[in-house]
């Protein structure tokens, strides 16, 4: 590398600061996540009451996966109205600066809450901050909200604080309905292959040379896996 580029290299990580993001929220990544949370609810709720191995999990509850449906259409409902306010801003605004303007008021107001990345332009890549950058890139930040007035000020730090708040809340929303009927299915999945194995120790203590009669050690192996099945099974 030419002593030209190895100082334009070494200059812009110096400058990395300039440019900060909050590594977990970061806005492009939002608005990506956004659109394929919007997919999956469209996905999930067009599928999950049709869903048999779902449904056997709620042992045919027709009512439950019902509710599940809706809980995935208002989810994507909120999608679109936090996706349609993006775009409604943008007619009004280059995206590169809300974006910039988006980045500042995050790292600036919570910044010390999450990583902070910072934009090397040699590498055009983001890159994780030391103490010290994180200090500069805050101040920075704060700085360029500042140059605004009062209202400006206020009106862009309340609009991006909005985003920021409705697309955690919408993707905790997400993972944990999308968590939950994971669960649903793993749970239910586990009680079957269960099942099966009673069948199979059924059928080696039902063959046994000493059949059902003790000591045999498949009739205990039966026992041991009957004594496993939840409580449930015996009242239902």
């Amino acid at each position: 590398m030419a002593k030209s580029e190895e100082y334009k290299a070494q200059l812009a990580k110096q400058l990395r600061y300039k440019k900060p993001a909050l590594a977990d929220m970061d806005y492009g990544l939002m608005i990506e996540t956004l659109q394929e949370i919007q997919d999956a609810c469209i996905d999930i709720h067009d599928t999950v009451a049709d869903d048999e191995k779902f449904l056997a999990a709620l042992d045919g509850d027709d009512e439950e996966a019902f509710e599940f449906k809706i809980a995935f259409a208002d989810l994507e409902g909120d999608c679109y109205k936090l996706i349609d306010a993006l775009s409604s801003h943008h007619l009004y605004r280059d995206q590169s600066e809300a974006e910039q303007e988006y980045n500042d008021c995050t790292v600036y107001l919570v910044g010390d809450l999450y990583n902070i990345v910072g934009f090397d332009a040699a590498e055009e890549d983001y890159f994780k901050l030391t103490s010290w950058e994180r200090e500069y890139a805050t101040e920075d930040a704060g700085k360029r909200l500042m140059r605004k007035t009062k209202a400006e000020m206020l009106n862009t730090i309340s609009f991006n604080m909005r985003l920021f708040l409705g697309y955690y809340e919408l993707k905790q929303r997400y993972d944990h309905l999308k968590a939950t009927i994971e669960i649903v299915k793993g749970s239910n999945q586990s009680l079957i292959d269960q099942i099966r194995k009673i069948e199979d120790a059924y059928q080696k203590a039902n063959t046994a040379s000493a059949g059902f009669q003790y000591p045999c050690d498949e009739a205990r192996a039966l026992d041991a896996l009957i004594d496993m099945l939840p409580d449930r099974f015996w009242v239902e």
